[in-house]
């Protein structure tokens, strides 16, 4: 009876165990062919995104640069390279969904790779040492947006031909383009009023250089050691030429100095060793030590009447220099005014032999004869 109950069971039970089998071999297929359709459709998705032209897409800007939350919140700062490995760095207007506003100091710096820099119009600030020493940077694009570039910002990028300054620009920082050797060409905004120390030192290709009328201040050696530099005109509203201004310019021919001055700081011109002729205008009061010394070229000086204190070595060797005159004006001669001015012949002074006397006590060149009233 036993086995006759347990045949019964297998009988009924067998064809629901099949098709119970049968239904879970269909899932598995089913899975199975599903997966490798999504796989296909995302990867071909993708492929047609960055094949069409007509779609724009975040590839054009370079990533793993590195930026920081902004101290006011609104916007992102570029701080550093990061992972980028790019030579030609498209810079991304912005980040996370905020702005890219500033590029901090020294960026860039020593990154000696980098041939090309494009910089967004999101950004307002570019600071110090931003792009020092990128030895191999060719070409930058910054845009109208921005109003601040910091001290040294493009210092030693050896490569640099030319710049295009925003014309929201008021400040030429100090050393903003410091030992740009390859510099060629720049054009300084007309919104510029100031033009900080070292800004174009040693700029050794730089052949001339327009300066806006509206700056009123140029800082020591601004233009020092630019060895190709040949004409420069000083605008109105200068009243100082600052230390060291052109130091080491041994192609400047012309200078044309402005009504406004009043005094030349310690060796503005010296080393100018083709420089031949200088009109001081009325106004200076002051020519500081060694302002044209070895201005080997040096023979036409004309000094003011306005002029009162002329200082140590002020046109030591001079070694061309033959005649000049010295005003009545003049109440104060620093030592060796004339030491190494081997041709000078003739000196006149516009005073007395006793005025003078007191005025300059000191041995001048062997063949100088002097000339009072």
């Amino acid at each position: 009876m036993k086995k006759i109950i347990s045949l019964l069971f297998c009988l009924f039970a067998l064809p629901a165990l099949i098709t119970s089998c049968q239904e879970k071999e269909n899932d598995n297929q089913n899975t199975t062919t599903s997966q490798p359709t999504m796989i296909s459709t995302t990867l071909k998705e993708t492929q047609t995104d960055q094949n069409n032209p007509d779609i724009p897409t975040e590839t054009q800007d370079s990533k793993g640069l590195e930026f920081e939350l902004s101290s006011s919140g609104n916007g992102y700062d570029l701080i550093g390279v990061g992972e980028c490995t790019d030579t030609e760095i498209k810079i991304p207007a912005s980040y996370n969904g905020r702005p890219v506003v500033t590029i901090k100091e020294a960026a860039f710096y020593n990154k000696t790779d980098i041939t090309s820099i494009t910089v967004p119009e999101s950004v307002t600030t570019i600071e110090g040492y931003a792009f020092g020493h990128c030895s191999a940077l060719k070409n930058i694009d910054i845009p109208e947006s921005v109003t601040q570039i910091g001290s040294f910002a493009f210092s030693n990028c050896t490569a640099l031909k030319t710049v295009p300054l925003p014309s929201r620009l008021t400040l030429i920082s100090d050393g903003m383009f410091y030992c740009c050797n390859a510099l060629q060409s720049i054009t300084i905004p007309d919104n510029v009023t100031s033009i900080g120390n070292n800004a174009f030192g040693q700029c050794n290709s730089l052949t001339n250089i327009a300066i806006p009328n509206g700056v009123t201040y140029i800082g020591e050696s601004a233009f020092s050691d630019c060895l190709r530099l040949c004409i420069i005109n000083i605008p109105e509203g200068i009243t100082e030429l600052n230390n060291g201004l052109f130091i080491g310019c041994q192609s400047l021919a012309e200078v044309v100095l402005p009504d406004s001055l009043m005094r030349i700081g310690k060796s503005t011109f010296r080393g100018c060793s083709i420089l031949k002729s200088i009109t001081i205008p009325d106004g200076v009061t002051e020519i500081d030590e060694m302002a044209f010394y070895t201005c080997f070229a040096l023979n036409n000086v004309s000094l003011p009447n306005t002029l009162t204190t002329i200082g140590d070595l002020a046109f030591g060797a001079c070694t061309s220099l033959e005649s000049i005159t010295i005003p009545g004006s003049v109440t104060k001669i620093k030592n060796k005014l004339f030491e190494g001015c081997t041709e000078l012949r003739e000196l006149y002074f516009e005073g007395t032999p006793n005025q003078w006397a007191k005025l300059y006590p000191y041995e001048l060149p062997e063949l100088t004869t002097v000339f009072c009233k």
